[in-house]
C-alpha cells in the first residue's frame, strides 16, 4: 500500500490539526440527513448515493491550524485577516486571476500557508481540491496538481471568500483542501457506439432489484488509513 506523508515544517502543529482521511470529514448536512424519504418503497437520499459518499470520504483533509479573523474594512477595500500563531495568509496580486467573474481588480488574492509539506512514492502526485460535497466553506481554494514525489515545499492554497463579504472568525480545524493522491499514467481515449443488447442486458440487470445493485455489484472498495 503506498505511504502518503504529511510532514510538519514547523515542528509545533498539534495533532488536533493534522491531516485524516477525509472520511472523518463528512459535511454536516450529509450526516443529518436521513437515508430514505420513503424506505418502503426506497425512495432514498444523497446520504445512500454511493459515488457521493465516496467522492466526501476519497483521499486525505487537510484544515487550518489557527483561528483566522476576517474583517471586511469597508467598500472598495480587500479584507484584513488576523491570526495569532502560524503562518496564516499570504497574498496574490489581482492580475494573476484577473479573468477569472470572481475576483476584484482591486482586491489580492488571499492565500492559506500551508505548514505541511506532502510526500508522495516516485510516480506520485496529488490533487488538491476544495472539500467535496460540502456546503459551508468559507476559504474556498483553487484547485491545483502537484507532483508531490518531487516536490520538497509546503503547498499553499489561493482561495475566494464565500460569501464575498464573510467576516468573522475561521477557526482552527476548518477544513480547508481535500488531497487526492494519484499515480502519474498516460492515457489516450476512444469514442465508440455502445452494443445496443449489451446496453439493453445490463440496464435490465441494474433494474431488476429494487436496491443496493451498485453497492453489491460494482462498487470497489477504497481505503485511506
Amino acid at each position: 500500500m503506498p505511504t502518503i506523508r504529511f510532514q510538519d515544517t514547523t515542528r509545533e502543529i498539534s495533532e488536533h490539526f493534522y491531516p485524516k482521511p477525509s472520511k472523518f470529514f463528512i459535511p454536516e448536512w450529509l450526516k443529518n440527513l436521513a437515508p430514505y424519504v420513503d424506505a418502503e418503497k426506497n425512495y432514498s437520499t444523497a446520504k445512500r448515493c454511493l459515488p457521493m459518499m465516496d467522492a466526501v470520504m476519497f483521499g486525505y483533509t487537510m484544515v487550518t491550524t489557527e483561528d483566522i479573523r476576517v474583517n471586511q474594512l469597508g467598500a472598495g477595500m480587500e479584507p484584513a485577516y488576523e491570526w495569532s500563531f502560524g503562518h496564516g495568509i499570504e497574498f496574490h496580486e489581482p492580475e494573476q486571476l484577473i479573468t477569472h467573474m470572481q475576483v476584484d481588480d482591486n482586491t489580492r488574492i488571499a492565500k492559506y500557508v500551508s505548514p505541511w509539506t506532502i510526500r508522495t512514492p516516485e510516480g506520485y502526485s496529488c490533487l488538491f481540491v476544495s472539500p467535496l460535497n460540502s456546503d459551508n466553506l468559507t476559504f474556498v481554494p483553487f484547485s491545483g496538481v502537484v507532483d508531490t514525489d518531487t516536490y520538497d515545499v509546503p503547498v499553499a492554497f489561493p482561495f475566494l471568500l464565500s460569501p464575498k463579504d464573510f467576516q468573522g472568525v475561521v477557526p482552527a480545524g476548518t477544513p480547508i483542501a481535500q488531497v487526492i493522491p494519484f499515480r502519474r499514467e498516460s492515457w489516450d481515449h476512444v469514442v465508440e457506439d455502445l452494443d445496443i443488447e449489451t446496453d439493453k442486458k445490463a440496464y435490465r440487470f441494474v433494474k431488476s432489484m429494487f436496491k443496493n445493485v451498485y453497492r453489491n455489484y460494482f462498487r470497489q472498495e477504497k481505503s485511506f488509513v
